[in-house]
């Protein structure tokens, strides 16, 4: 109710000759500025403003603007980070999304040549922006994956626990040092398989991006050659693990919070 009694408060009613104008705060200002005269002003316009907008933040109509006006707006935050998002990929990245993006651009065209109404292009619509979002959180998963990569020499971890190895078979080490040089390469050991789950995740992430590159090209082929295009299908089972935040680095946070938005997390793509 909050919400709706601060819009109510706040709007801004256009009067020929002026503009749209604040008339609840320019009434406050008026009888806040008259009651240091006449003090019984003071009860009086909070009491005419409160009851203004309370009988207007109660009006279903009112509500359903002050509705859509933050859903427009969240829209466009949205929008905004998600093209932040796009601008963070490097060039391939960019270049494999503006691809995709022109394709399901040609989809739409296709359904909207073949007559498709209002509802099926909507669905149509929201199907492919999904499939893109997928899509895209792919691209920047890839990307962090291979600039961690990138950071590990995996050829020099395996000579590095290789020599470990064949220290530890030495009888001349101390039980300290044995000890130290056992860690040392449990360590080792450690991130050899990390790198080995990275490269596995980088596998599936490749195959999933063809996933969806194919849909949208079997989804483009059926468009073009019927009269009456089907729905487009967006329950893809996705091969790579992209429930974990961390995955995306520091852009986790704002991807989570856009799946809020998008509704695209893999479990909603698989139902």
């Amino acid at each position: 109710m909050y919400r709706y009694l601060k819009a109510a408060f706040l709007v801004r009613p256009r009067v020929p000759g002026l503009g749209a104008l604040p008339v609840n705060v320019l009434s406050a200002t008026v009888f806040l500025a008259m009651g240091f005269a006449l003090p019984f002003l003071w009860p009086l316009g909070a009491g005419l403003i409160g009851a203004f907008c309370f009988v207007l933040a109660s009006t279903p109509r009112f509500r359903r603007l002050v509705d859509a006006l933050e859903q427009q707006r969240g829209s466009g935050a949205a929008l905004a980070k998600r093209a932040n998002l796009i601008s963070s990929l490097d060039s391939e990245g960019r270049r494999r999304l503006a691809e995709l993006m022109k394709r399901c651009g040609r989809v739409l065209d296709s359904h909207r040549r073949a007559g498709a109404d209002n509802f099926s292009m909507q669905t149509t619509g929201e199907a492919l922006d999904r499939l893109q979002w997928v899509y895209l959180k792919l691209l920047i998963a890839r990307q962090m994956l291979a600039v961690r990569q990138d950071e590990i020499d995996g050829a020099q971890l395996r000579v590095e626990a290789a020599s470990i190895e064949k220290e530890l078979l030495s009888e001349k080490l101390s039980p300290s040092m044995r000890q130290s040089r056992q860690a040392t390469l449990d360590l080792l050991n450690k991130r050899l398989e990390s790198l080995a789950t990275r490269e596995q995740t980088s596998a599936e992430i490749d195959s999933d991006l063809r996933r969806v590159e194919a849909q949208v090209d079997v989804a483009l082929d059926e468009a073009t050659m019927s009269n009456s295009p089907s729905a487009i299908n967006v329950n893809i089972e996705l091969a790579s693990q992209l429930m974990d935040a961390s995955i995306y680095g520091n852009r986790g946070d704002t991807i989570a919070d856009l799946d809020q938005t998008f509704g695209t997390s893999p479990q909603a793509l698989q139902n």
